[in-house]
């Protein structure tokens, strides 16, 4: 409960985000680091898959490319069970987000850490 009055949000996973009142610096590093991977996936979002021009994965298919994008999207980069809900055939965590950083990167923007 205290946390959440200090400019924590209830069940945030990254700690404290505020000293009296202002970012701390982890958590603006973090803050920036996540404004800059999901300009890159707006911008992917708004192409053609077929303008993207990733290398091929072997037993990933572009709509699973797609699938991440809008998934991440819709309902934020922790929420990997809702983006699977919505998209039953996506494979598991841990490829999926090496799938998604490797997108980002490709395109000029950062992993998220």
């Amino acid at each position: 409960e205290g946390a959440a009055e200090e400019g924590n949000p209830a069940g945030s996973s990254w700690g404290d985000l505020t000293a009296m009142g202002v970012l701390t610096p982890i958590t603006a590093s973090r803050l920036v680091e996540r404004i800059a991977f999901f300009k890159v996936l707006r911008s992917l979002d708004a192409q053609d898959e077929a303008e993207w021009n990733l290398p091929a994965t072997k037993g990933w298919e572009l709509a699973h490319d797609r699938a991440l994008v809008s998934g991440f999207l819709k309902h934020g980069a922790g929420k990997f069970d809702l983006i699977k809900q919505d998209h039953p055939t996506l494979p598991e965590r841990t490829l999926c987000m090496k799938r998604v950083n490797k997108l980002v990167r490709l395109k000029g923007g950062a992993a998220l850490t």
